[in-house]
């Protein structure tokens, strides 16, 4: 499945039940918590189109019109924060969401 203009096809992440170190359990309430907005984006739709030019985004200049710049580590595999109540859920009977693009707050390096 191709997310549309602007969105990401995300899951959600799984928290482990104990930290790296292992000494430290985690409970079910706790893990759930640190994980409600990690995600794993499982594919990115196209960049959409900005009709502002004087807006706060960056952008890339291609074919005469001003494109919303998608941040270089927001491909398949990587590990993202999205903004508190921005999934929509894909309806395909998966555990899998859609997030806008601007809706990113971060994306998870090792």
């Amino acid at each position: 499945m191709k997310p549309a203009r602007g969105l990401l096809l995300v899951k959600r992440v799984d928290t482990e039940e104990t930290l790296p170190n292992g000494k430290v359990v985690l409970p079910e309430s706790v893990r759930e918590s640190l994980a409600a907005y990690q995600a794993e984006v499982i594919a990115v739709g196209e960049p959409t189109w900005c009709e502002t030019p004087d807006c706060d985004r960056l952008h890339d200049e291609a074919a005469n019109r001003l494109w919303h710049h998608t941040p270089a580590g927001l491909v398949p595999g990587a590990w993202v924060v999205v903004a508190p109540r921005r999934y929509v859920a894909a309806e395909d009977g998966t555990e899998q969401f859609f997030a806008r693009i601007e809706d990113v707050l971060a994306i998870l390096t090792l």
